[in-house]
């Protein structure tokens, strides 16, 4: 339970934050628009971070270290896909 729902929760906002990716790349938008949901979820999943590791120690901040890292690996691979697929 520790290790699965936060993973599974930080998947289900890599997802959505990939459809939003994804519907903003297929308009005429700016790249610096298509770029702002991976960089908001970056941003907070750091956020996240900082509260799981200062704030709320022990196995709650576990889960909160989990979910964040989970979030910040995805919108990583979300903005430089979004950045390779927009050169083309």
């Amino acid at each position: 339970m520790l290790l699965t729902v936060p993973l599974g929760i930080g998947l289900a906002i890599g997802l959505i934050v990939f459809l939003i990716t994804v519907l903003l790349g297929r308009g005429k938008q700016s790249k610096k628009i298509v770029y702002v949901p991976s960089i908001i979820a970056i941003s907070s999943s750091l956020g996240l971070f900082a509260y799981g590791f200062v704030v709320a120690r022990g196995f709650e901040g576990a889960a909160y270290l989990f979910l964040s890292i989970t979030i910040i690996i995805s919108a990583t691979f979300i903005l430089f896909y979004s950045k390779r697929k927009l050169q083309k």
